[in-house]
């Protein structure tokens, strides 16, 4: 999977490595309903080549997310499972095929309703407890290169995929939930990005509602591109499939960069706000040549980039900030072997490791996914 590599040492990009190519997710929703025969697996993706299920299948299970298994006699047959870390995805389908259900509109010609999708459907509408801040009834994008990528099934998770699924779609979506920005902008954070492919997806977005232009007020007067409301709630799929992700970054490959918005997202994804309680404090991280703030109140957390006059601790530190994170590198011993540096207490810094947590461990075999 390093072929399809973004080039970014992010928890979103990872996962979109991972289960981000077409068909994996509706694997994983089948996955998520049962344990499934391969011939199981066809029926119920009726459109897809039965090549490339098997090469999503080697994939999903080379990336410990997927396991096969033989049941016991007298079936003795091979079925496909989850493991604990495809089974973390749950909610990330869930409820991003809530967030797809709102663009349904009519069937399709030839568009079919499954049983694993319908199972999904009435789990995401009894057990969601995201009840998306707007919900609002999307018009069904007529988009030629959406319809024409369709999955043939009557689904939320399908549509959502049609209209997010396509490569690049949701590190754009991930950088514009942090705030409007330029194309120019957009290009440089997402450096690997062709113009022309950029060019399309944000047309794309646009079109389908999820994305839109504004004119920035003289002197500027340039174009900006932001989220729509139904574009901005997709926040909570980004950061529970970022923090997925994160699990699988191992050390950062060659080549691999660190943009601002994504450690803004990556820091609000990783904050556990049970572990703030009433607590109030300031940090400013220097992640390399990327500074950033982060204000901790009463369980909540504030991200932007930049220094403040009135941090409680500066820490300095690059890539083993996610060893820090994830608990594979302890406070004291990032110090110790000057990974890290801190200015300010260092309890604060054990502070920091608390409210900051990257679950694990992950899957040994993901990280050289």
């Amino acid at each position: 999977m390093v072929a399809r590599s973004y080039g970014q040492f992010c928890g979103l990009a990872r996962a979109l490595e991972l289960v981000g190519e077409r068909w994996s997710l509706l694997i994983v929703r089948d996955l998520l309903v049962g344990a499934r025969r391969f011939t199981d697996l066809r029926q119920g993706l009726p459109r897809i080549p039965t090549n490339v299920l098997a090469d999503r299948l080697k994939e999903l299970e080379q990336a410990g997310i997927v396991r096969r298994r033989v049941l016991p006699r007298p079936a003795a047959s091979i079925v496909y499972e989850l493991t604990a870390y495809g089974s973390q995805l749950d909610e990330v389908v869930l409820r991003l095929g809530l967030w797809g259900a709102q663009s349904l509109g009519e069937p399709r010609p030839g568009e079919i309703m499954t049983a694993d999708a319908m199972v999904m459907a009435d789990s995401r509408s009894r057990t969601c407890e995201n009840k998306l801040a707007t919900p609002q009834k999307q018009l069904e994008p007529t988009i030629k290169s959406v319809v024409a990528r369709s999955y043939g099934q009557f689904c939320g998770l399908a549509r959502a995929l049609e209209l997010v699924g396509e490569r690049w779609s949701l590190l754009i979506v991930r950088d514009l939930l942090v705030g409007a920005r330029r194309f120019t902008d957009l290009r440089q954070g997402l450096p690997r990005i062709p113009t022309n492919v950029l060019a399309d997806r944000l047309k794309e977005l646009e079109q389908a509602g999820i994305v839109r232009r504004r004119v920035l007020p003289r002197p500027a007067a340039s174009i900006v591109y932001e989220l729509t409301a139904y574009g901005s709630q997709l926040d909570e799929v980004v950061l529970r499939l970022g923090l997925w992700g994160a699990q699988s970054l191992g050390e950062p490959r060659p080549g691999e960069i660190m943009t601002a918005d994504a450690m803004v997202m990556a820091f609000r994804s990783s904050f556990v706000p049970e572990a703030a309680g009433d607590l109030q404090i300031s940090y400013v991280l220097h992640l390399g040549d990327i500074v950033l703030h982060l204000r901790v109140e009463r369980g909540t957390l504030a991200v932007a980039e930049g220094a403040v006059s009135d941090a409680d601790l500066v820490i300095e530190a690059g890539p083993a900030i996610k060893d820090l994170m994830s608990g594979e590198l302890r406070p004291s011993q990032a110090i110790e072997r000057g990974a890290v540096r801190i200015t300010g207490d260092v309890a604060l810094f054990e502070r920091f490791v608390e409210l900051f947590h990257i679950p694990g461990p992950s899957p040994a075999d993901a990280h050289d996914a």
